[in-house]
C-alpha cells in the first residue's frame, strides 16, 4: 500500500462513515478496486481509520459522553447485547460474508 492508496482509503472511510452506507463495504470493495491484498497490515489500517472515524465523532460532540446521558448509553448498551451475543456465536460466519463477492452484490 503506497501514499496514494491510504489517500483514497480514507477520503472514502470519512465520507462514507457518516452516510447511511456501509463504510466497511466501501472500504472492502475499495481495497478490491486498487488491487491491495487483504494483509493483517492493511486489514489492520481500516480498523485504525475507522477508529478515527468514531474518534472524530466523539470529540466534535464531547457533551454526549458524559455521565449526564448516562441512561442513553445504558440504553445502547442493552440494545447492543443482543447482537454482540449472535455475533460471538457466529463469528466465522460473519468473517466469511467480508468477501468482494457478497460485499459487492
Amino acid at each position: 500500500m503506497n501514499l496514494y492508496d491510504t489517500i483514497i482509503l480514507g477520503v472514502i472511510e470519512g465520507i462514507t462513515e457518516f452516510l447511511p452506507i456501509s463504510s466497511t463495504g466501501h472500504l472492502i470493495v475499495a481495497s478490491e478496486f486498487l488491487g491491495l491484498e487483504q494483509t493483517s497490515v492493511n486489514k489492520a489500517f481500516e480498523v485504525i481509520i475507522q477508529f478515527a472515524a468514531i474518534l472524530a465523532v466523539v470529540l466534535t460532540y464531547p457533551s454526549k459522553f458524559t455521565f449526564k446521558h448516562i441512561d442513553l448509553w445504558t440504553k445502547v448498551m442493552i440494545a447492543f447485547l443482543p447482537i454482540a451475543a449472535i455475533g460471538f456465536l457466529f463469528s466465522k460466519q460473519v468473517k466469511a460474508m467480508f468477501s468482494i463477492e457478497i460485499v459487492a452484490y
